[in-house]
């Protein structure tokens, strides 16, 4: 005869019978739970990230299907723009500029020029 274990449920806390002893859900409540955890932590990066997105998104519009172009401060700022967001460091033309994604960012006295890698 198999051990009967009683367990309380992960997620509601409600007691339940089992005879697994690795059990820690009721059945049909590990799935939800889960899905749960998860939109959380999306939601929380997606906060965090929006901004980035949203630089990108308005680069990638000014870019088009150019090389590079330049762009004053005051049009991005219209744009709601912010303009110290980045995802990473890289050389270009052997100096380091500020990217996001594909999009280098080249910061001069009166305006940003932003150049497609």
């Amino acid at each position: 005869m198999k051990e009967i274990y009683k367990k309380k449920c992960k997620c509601c806390g409600e007691t339940f019978v089992t005879t697994k002893g690795n059990k820690v859900y009721i059945t049909g409540h590990q799935k939800p739970n889960n899905n749960e955890n998860q939109n959380a932590k999306r939601k929380k990066l997606h906060e965090l990230n929006k901004p980035l997105t949203r630089n990108y998104q308005v680069f990638d519009e000014l870019l088009g299907k150019k090389n590079s172009v330049d762009v004053s401060f005051e049009y991005l700022s219209g744009r709601k723009v912010q303009t110290g967001w980045m995802t990473h460091m890289d050389k270009y033309n052997g100096v380091k500029e500020r990217c996001i994604h594909d999009i280098v960012i080249k910061v001069n006295s009166d305006h940003l020029t932003l150049i497609r890698k």
